[in-house]
């Protein structure tokens, strides 16, 4: 009874495992666009490595740099790599995934784990490029790039108009700004900056 409750466990799970390798042969591996997306992203860091070093409006320039590449990159693996298809609106996709049995469906969370974590950067890079910008500013921004990969991939036909995906790539992005505050707790806006001397 065990090893049959184990391989009635396991075959399930080797499926997701085969489904997520084949998904990421022919997403990613043997994508152009994909791979270009990958590729902007590496250049997008290595950006963020060189303004870490040079000082001064360069500093500045280079962290724009390295947010609009990256930008591009989720461009390119949002969009362009995918394949034309039906236009459908959805929005309640994620809530029934995981209303229902989670291991059958690991795969299908597994893709919005991956959306979630494509924008912990670009959260990151944006606070770090708009470190003079208000809080709510640096949200409008997240959330209308957010927006707008959506409406692109509806009108273009490029993947499905979801609610879920929006949420998951403004909460990635929020992830990714609350990350850089962490680490850099020295960035301030010119307000804070202001209230700081004052209080000096």
């Amino acid at each position: 009874m065990v090893q049959i409750a184990a391989l009635r466990w396991y075959a399930p799970q080797n499926d997701h495992w085969e489904k997520g390798m084949n998904f990421l042969q022919n997403k990613i591996l043997h994508n152009p666009a994909a791979t270009v997306g990958v590729l902007l992203a590496a250049v997008a860091l290595i950006l963020l490595l060189i303004s870490a070093v040079v000082s001064g409006k360069n500093k500045d320039r280079y962290r724009i740099a390295a947010v609009i590449t990256y930008a591009l990159a989720i461009v390119c693996l949002l969009i362009i790599s995918k394949e034309s298809e039906t236009r459908v609106v959805r929005f309640v996709a994620l809530f029934e995934t995981v209303n229902r049995n989670i291991t059958k469906h690991t795969f299908e969370l597994l893709i919005y784990f991956l959306e979630l974590t494509l924008f912990i950067p670009f959260g990151y890079l944006l606070r770090r490029a708009t470190a003079q910008l208000a809080a709510v500013k640096r949200l409008l921004i997240l959330a209308g790039f957010s927006l707008a990969i959506e409406l692109v991939q509806y009108a273009a036909a490029k993947g499905t108009l979801c609610g879920e995906d929006l949420v998951l790539y403004v909460a990635g992005g929020f992830l990714g700004m609350l990350l850089c505050g962490l680490l850099h707790p020295d960035i301030f806006t010119p307000k804070q900056k202001d209230k700081v001397l004052v209080e000096k």
